[in-house]
């Protein structure tokens, strides 16, 4: 809630319980508003990770590729990179 809104309700000349009740009010909607935000932001970085998994899939069928071992991997596989696209095999 912004300082403004809350310092409204506040010098408000209602009694204490009024002004509980308004700021649980705001409050509620605030958090209400944020979870809104959240869930578009979740759902972007979805869209996000969907078109880059896409991308690197394009990249992966049209690049000729110049495998390489890379030894930054430590794994008991052994791991190659394109050194032209950085896509794994």
């Amino acid at each position: 809630m912004s300082k403004r809104k809350y310092d409204e309700i506040e010098n408000s000349k209602t009694n204490d319980i009024d002004k509980n009740t308004k700021i649980i009010k705001v409050l509620k909607n605030n958090i209400s508003l944020m979870s809104e935000d959240i869930a578009l932001y979740l759902r972007k970085v979805r869209e996000n990770q969907k078109e880059i998994e896409m991308i690197q899939n394009l990249l992966y069928e049209i690049c000729e590729h110049n495998w390489e071992r890379d030894y930054t991997i430590m794994s008991e596989h052994s791991e190659y990179i394109c050194k032209k696209c950085n896509c794994y095999r």
